[in-house]
């Protein structure tokens, strides 16, 4: 059966319910809007509090949905390729842990790259579950880590056929897919379940000249951001399922485990809508802006010591494609950080960048853009670079750096006796708490992985570059961690 694109059931349903009559004797106790503060109701306006809603029968139940809802994920999977989807209102955080969760129990092994988002790390914790890290490729010159190449899975799935499922980037923040199909087909043999973290790749399934989507490619589980490139608001994501190896019953428990029981129908409908507008329009659109980027990235190559790491970086075996609405531009042959562009953008031009790491600046294209804001972008470049002085030494290489070695598992180490201490003086301890900079939310060191030199020294960096970190807290001038006790010491800081 052919489904109507064009349809908004859970929409409609909820527009139904913020203009009738009924008298609420129900959560939220705002009640359409009535007990909202009079300066947050004239900002923001009533229609929006009259569809704040809680579930009723006629809105369906996101934990066991049976109608509206039921219709909505219907019409999701249709668009995204895939045989079920479940709408999520925690985020892809939320989706990689249902992921994980649905398949990898206690004290079972998964391959994963050791450049997942935080996510993961916390569901190893949740799950019991043993990690088997595989390492990313390196570009040498901005330190960026890209896709895990293809034999480093395979070689990983072949050493650990036990490996209850296996985990991929797709893409990576910054772009940087991998051969989802090869791995699926090596993962597949051996019967473990191949789960797909395409957050940054919600529009995959949209457009030929885009990566293809990882539930198409062979994955059987998928978790998309809609809100981050989709049009739908903040926090609201989609997890989408292929039918086989991972029963879609499973995965309903798995949510249900982490979600909220009072599910925002706002964030539910803004994904009923967002879909319904992907269908109609997200073709034309994409087609536009590939055209406006091609733009972009020609204006950039005009000024040769500054990178567009895109497409070209896939020839060399670092990653399988490439997003092209990922703008990462590397800026090492400068006299300059990627943290210091990044204030300058936002006080110079009053441009928001996504994120910036020591040697690369991060801009995220999306369907709101057009030759207008990427005009003002490249411009920023232009006028901010053409004047820059190049480093002594251009194009120096970047000193590759190792993960750290792994004592315990996540979870063994959550549950250790731990104590905060100066992270200078932490080299050597086995870490208790995951250690990031935020965005992108990629660990240096994950519980339960000996602090090296390096991690602190990045960590310390950051600290002094005035990060967003998570990990750490300042106490004056320094950063403090929190490590595991060692053994004598009194449990329990």
């Amino acid at each position: 059966m052919t489904l109507n694109q064009r349809a908004t059931p859970l929409y409609d349903a909820l527009w139904a319910y913020a203009n009738d009559t009924t008298l609420p004797f129900d959560v939220p106790g705002h009640k359409k809007g009535v007990a909202i503060p009079k300066r947050f109701r004239e900002d923001i306006g009533e229609q929006v509090f009259k569809m704040d809603a809680n579930s009723t029968k006629a809105l369906d139940l996101l934990s066991n949905p049976e109608g509206v809802i039921a219709e909505a994920e219907k019409l999701a999977a249709a668009l995204f390729q895939a045989d079920h989807a479940f709408f999520l209102v925690n985020g892809s955080t939320a989706g990689v842990q249902n992921m994980i969760l649905a398949t990898v129990g206690e004290g079972e092994k998964i391959i994963l790259p050791r450049n997942v988002h935080k996510s993961a790390i916390n569901a190893l914790i949740l799950a019991g579950a043993v990690p088997v890290y595989v390492e990313p490729a390196i570009e040498p010159y901005s330190g960026l880590a890209m896709g895990v190449p293809t034999n480093t899975f395979i070689e990983a799935i072949a050493h650990h056929p036990d490996a209850a499922a296996v985990f991929l980037l797709h893409p990576t923040y910054h772009g940087f897919t991998c051969d989802v199909k090869a791995i699926a087909t090596a993962a597949h043999a051996h019967g473990m379940a191949v789960l797909a973290d395409q957050a940054h790749g919600s529009l995959f399934s949209l457009h030929e000249k885009l990566p293809q989507s990882a539930i198409a490619l062979g994955a059987d589980l998928a978790t998309l951001s809609l809100h981050k490139s989709g049009g739908s608001l903040t926090q609201s994501s989609l997890l989408l399922l292929r039918e086989g190896l991972v029963e879609k019953g499973r995965v309903r428990t798995a949510i249900n485990l982490m979600q909220t029981s009072s599910a925002s129908y706002l964030l539910m409908a803004s994904l009923d809508v967002a879909r319904a507008d992907l269908a109609a329009t997200a073709h034309a659109r994409i087609e536009a802006l590939l055209t406006h980027l091609d733009a972009f990235r020609q204006r950039l190559a005009k000024m040769p010591a500054l990178r567009v790491l895109d497409q070209t970086l896939c020839q060399g075996g670092h990653a399988f494609t490439h997003d092209p609405m990922k703008l990462c531009i590397d800026i090492s042959a400068y006299d300059t950080s990627g943290f210091e562009v990044y204030d300058r953008f936002k006080s110079d031009a009053n441009i928001q960048l996504e994120l910036a790491e020591s040697r690369v600046v991060l801009a995220l294209a999306s369907l709101a853009d057009d030759a207008v804001s990427l005009s003002a972008l490249a411009r920023t470049f232009e006028s901010m670079f053409e004047t820059m002085p190049l480093r002594a030494k251009t194009r120096e290489p970047f000193v590759l750096m190792t993960f750290p070695p792994r004592v315990l598992t996540p979870r063994e180490a959550y549950y250790k006796p731990s104590e905060s201490m100066a992270a200078v003086d932490a080299v050597g301890r086995i870490a208790a708490d995951a250690l990031m900079i935020y965005p992108p939310g990629i660990p240096i060191v994950v519980p339960g992985e000996v602090i090296t030199e390096k991690v602190v020294e990045q960590f310390v960096r950051w600290f002094e570059s005035d990060n967003f970190l998570v990990g750490g807290t300042a106490k004056g001038a320094d950063v403090f961690i929190r490590v595991i006790k060692e053994e004598g010491d009194t449990p329990w800081h």
